[in-house]
C-alpha cells in the first residue's frame, strides 16, 4: 500500500470570502424575488388583493419557493 505525504486541504481564508459572498448573492437574490414577483403581478396581470396574497402563500409553501 502507496500512502501519500499530501495532507488533506485545509480552507483557507478565500474559500471563506467566495462561500460568503455566493450565499449573500443568493440571499438579495431570493429576497429581490419576493418582492419583485407581487409588483409584477398588479402591475402586469392586474392582479387584486387577494390575488397577490394567494401568489405570497403558495410562494412560501415547501418546495413552492426557491431552495
Amino acid at each position: 500500500m502507496i500512502r501519500s505525504s499530501r495532507r488533506p486541504a485545509r480552507p483557507t481564508r478565500r474559500n471563506l470570502n467566495r462561500l460568503w459572498f455566493a450565499q449573500s448573492t443568493s440571499l438579495v437574490g431570493l429576497q429581490t424575488g419576493s418582492v419583485a414577483v407581487p409588483l409584477l403581478a398588479v402591475d402586469v396581470l392586474h392582479a387584486d388583493a387577494s390575488q397577490v396574497a394567494l401568489i405570497g402563500t403558495v410562494s412560501s409553501l415547501p418546495g413552492w419557493s426557491h431552495p
